[in-house]
This record gives C-alpha cells, structure tokens and sequence, in this order.
C-alpha cells in the first residue's frame, strides 16, 4: 500500500499560515472576553447618565428663561435711555432759544 505524501510547504507559506492562525487566535480570545463581560453595571451607568443629563437640561432651561427676562429688560433700558437722549436734546435747544433771546 503506497503512502501518499503531501507536498512540503515552503519556510515563508509556514510564517504566513501560522501567523494567519496566531491572528484568528487572538481574535476569538478578544471576542470571548468582550462577550462574557456582565451587563448588568451598565445599566445602572446610563440611568446615572440619564438623570445626570435631565438635570442639566433643566439648569439649562433655568438659565434661558433668566436670560431672556434680562435680555428683555436690557431692552426696555435701551429703549428708555434713547427717549431720555431725545428729552436732553429738546430741552437744550429750548435753553439755547431761551439765553439767545
């Protein structure tokens, strides 16, 4: 009975099968251990994140409402001090009619 023989690899086919073979190795074992990690810790995490991020959404509610009421008083200032420009004005130019005449 004849033996068959197989045809014998060369030194560089043998580092690039084993390293393919180290890599796919190293890959599984990466795998396995991202899977059998427990979740049950990142649960309690994102309700943490969750009340962490209501609660700045409603501080940043707060301060937008405080900031549009001193915006609009600003405004009203504004508004106020250019009548009183305009008041300033008039009555100068009546005080210079008056000591001119």
């Amino acid at each position: 009975m004849p033996l068959k023989r197989m045809q014998q690899n060369s030194k560089s086919d043998t580092n690039q099968s084993s390293a393919a073979a180290t890599a796919t190795d190293t890959d599984n074992d990466s795998s396995s251990n991202v899977a059998s990690r427990p979740r049950g810790r990142k649960c309690q995490h994102d309700d943490e994140v969750y009340v962490f991020m209501s609660d700045m959404k409603q501080s940043f509610d707060t301060l937008k409402n405080q900031q549009v009421k001193v915006l609009s008083s600003i405004s009203d200032i504004q508004n106020q001090n250019g009548d009183i420009i305009k008041s300033m004005d008039f009555i100068s130019k009546q005080y210079d009619e008056i000591k001119i005449d």
